[in-house]
């Protein structure tokens, strides 16, 4: 987003990218920027796409650069996805979300497929669901060092069908849980969830 960009969403370059990534051997890079200092506004759906193990989508800042955030929420030049809906809806497999921080009405994240990873984000509020979300059909999905705040419901959660490992997370101060894995088969390791009751 903003000068040099290619595109000014993430859910533009979707649109305009979107191509069966087998037939063409290629990896689909979004590198996400915020050279204008404003949040990218618009929800963005991963779905039409053919992807692999090889041929994969990748969505993420490059820590070389400056616009990935520190471990708290950040404006300015850090690049954050913030909408009224999901962030990002991700229906294909393959997908990786890497360095985003968000702030959403919805989920966040929405995995949906399998061999979803999801590494080194940031939600820093949720107004009505759930931070990161394995979803029904997103098996063997990876969630490691995210982090999420003041989420209605919970920071973490895998749903029916889904399964995976979640590895040094933390979730502050989400209403109902920082983590539900109660449904499914799931790895959770060094994780922290802390509400402060007062």
């Amino acid at each position: 987003m903003g000068a040099g960009a290619d595109y000014d969403s993430l859910f533009d370059w979707e649109a305009a990218e979107q191509a069966d990534l087998t037939s063409l051997n290629q990896i689909a890079i979004a590198k996400c920027r915020c050279t204008g200092g404003t949040a990218d506004a618009t929800a963005v759906t991963i779905d039409g796409w053919t992807t692999s193990a090889t041929q994969y989508i990748k969505i993420w800042t490059d820590p070389s650069e400056s616009y990935r955030h520190n471990g708290t929420y950040q404006t300015g030049s850090k690049y954050r996805l913030v909408t009224s809906l999901s962030g990002i809806d991700a229906f294909e497999s393959y997908v990786q979300v890497i360095g985003l921080q968000f702030g959403n009405d919805y989920n966040s994240v929405n995995a949906r497929s399998p061999y979803a990873l999801i590494k080194d984000c940031l939600v820093a509020w949720n107004t009505y669901r759930s931070g990161f979300v394995l979803a029904s059909g997103a098996t063997d999905g990876k969630i490691i060092n995210c982090i999420a705040y003041d989420c209605a419901r919970w920071g973490f959660i895998g749903l029916d069908g889904a399964s995976g490992i979640v590895y040094n997370c933390t979730a502050v101060d989400c209403t109902r849980s920082g983590f539900d894995f109660s449904i499914g088969t799931y790895t959770l390791k060094n994780c922290l969830g802390y509400r402060d009751w007062e």
